[in-house]
């Protein structure tokens, strides 16, 4: 059941990665509108930076997983190396658990950045004039 779900998920984080890079690139426009009306950004900047890391650090993580769940035994089938380096537990279970640390850091970091990118949107709602293809 597992295997079902790897795809989907990997998926999702590079597109979740792709995401987080155009919200890094966009957020210089807003930072620069933002001082222009003498406001202060605070620290959703660096918080967008490790966002968009730990997020390309996640869709690394489970491109990693892909692989090895769908070639891992084929390339150690031509290496031969299937009774080598086996783990006295489920490897897929250890990977798992390698990537989840990731995961929640990358969730942390987005609901940060996205909490402090909503609070300056409100706060400067109406005392910033948007400029569109600056």
């Amino acid at each position: 059941m597992r295997r079902r779900y790897y795809l989907p998920i990997t998926v999702v984080a590079l597109a979740g990665a792709v995401d987080a890079f155009f919200a890094q690139k966009t957020g210089g426009s807003l930072r620069r509108a933002l001082r222009e009306a003498g406001k202060r950004v605070g620290n959703h900047s660096q918080e967008g930076n490790v966002a968009f890391c730990s997020t390309l650090l996640l869709a690394g993580a489970c491109v990693v997983l892909y692989v090895y769940e769908n070639y891992g035994e084929q390339v150690r089938a031509r290496l031969g190396m299937n009774d080598r380096y086996r783990l006295p537990f489920d490897e897929n279970l250890a990977l798992d658990l390698m990537a989840l640390p990731i995961a929640l850091l990358a969730l942390a970091m987005m609901i940060l950045a996205g909490h402090s990118g909503a609070t300056l949107a409100w706060k400067t709602a109406g005392s910033v004039t948007p400029t569109v293809g600056q």
